[in-house]
């Protein structure tokens, strides 16, 4: 009894509703409402604060739900294991990845390897991606730099270089690479905080003595691809990032080392499990051949 009113507490929490939580544990959202109705009831413990149709976890239903991670990771860990446990893998694999362009090819190349496998794969910010991870909800992912989570183990996959995304009809797309002076005084537009290649480019212009302003942040990669394309200003993008553009050219920075790497992250308990050290392995070969 308490199990199913701690599955759909958990799902609740999870999935921010009520009626989202029934969706995922296939209930109807009477069964889920009154299922944890019961468990605060039993306990005399509000879990959620609600108004609404919006519920809110309070503190003592924060903390119930740092327990329930655990204990929902380890059953769908124990699900997992047993559907690759056999001499042929089957199942479901989830990747995450923070870029759209380099974790293609590892993914194909896997695929073709173990075709028995569900592969389902997702795209976000780091953020969403290592705590993806830390809930189970990702088997691996492809980061920038090392998470120091000492839950999580980094395997350096490689290194791409930074280039500057500027308007294929800009003065300075006639040459083949650009000098950090070309830069001071330009305007940018730079990813959100903490992004790889931000730190890669505020590094380097620190060590030039440049000014170069910020005229925009943005969170996605094809929004400044279409930002630069309007002339708005420059941006950044790795080796490979740049899709075939006749409104859009890169250009490498001669005298600047910048750089950034990349990372296959997974939780350190499953390292070793055979679908996840087979995608590092294959990640890893493709990366170092682009």
């Amino acid at each position: 009894m308490y199990e199913t009113w701690l599955r759909s507490f958990h799902a609740v929490a999870r999935h921010g509703g009520f009626t989202a939580a029934a969706g995922a544990l296939n209930l109807s959202q009477p069964t889920i409402t009154e299922q944890v109705k019961s468990l605060e009831g039993k306990f005399g413990v509000e879990l959620f604060h609600r108004r609404g149709r919006t519920v809110r976890l309070s503190g003592p239903g924060a903390a119930l739900y740092e327990i329930t991670q655990g204990v929902a990771g380890h059953m769908e860990e124990a699900l997992r294991f047993l559907e690759v446990a056999g001499e042929t893998p089957a199942g479901r694999f989830a990747i995450g990845s923070v870029n759209p362009y380099y974790i293609m090819e590892p993914v194909r190349a896997f695929g073709a390897q173990y075709g028995n496998v569900d592969t389902v794969l997702s795209v976000d910010h780091r953020r969403e991606v290592i705590q993806g991870l830390l809930d189970f909800r990702l088997d691996v992912a492809l980061i920038g730099r090392r998470d120091p989570d000492p839950r999580i183990t980094n395997t350096m996959l490689g290194q791409k270089r930074v280039h500057i995304l500027l308007p294929f009809d800009h003065p300075l797309a006639k040459r083949k690479s650009l000098k950090m002076s070309d830069l001071d005084g330009k305007p940018m537009l730079l990813r959100e905080e903490r992004s790889t290649t931000r730190l890669a480019f505020e590094k380097a212009v620190r060590h030039a003595g440049i000014k170069v302003p910020a005229v925009m942040e943005i969170d996605s990669r094809e929004a400044i691809r279409e930002a630069v394309a309007l002339g708005i200003g420059f941006g950044l993008a790795t080796d490979g990032e740049v899709l075939p553009e006749t409104r859009l050219c890169s250009r490498p920075v001669s005298d600047a080392e910048m750089q950034v790497v990349f990372h296959a992250a997974c939780l350190k308990n499953r390292a070793k499990r055979p679908l996840i050290d087979a995608f590092i392995k294959i990640a890893k070969n493709h990366t170092d051949a682009a």
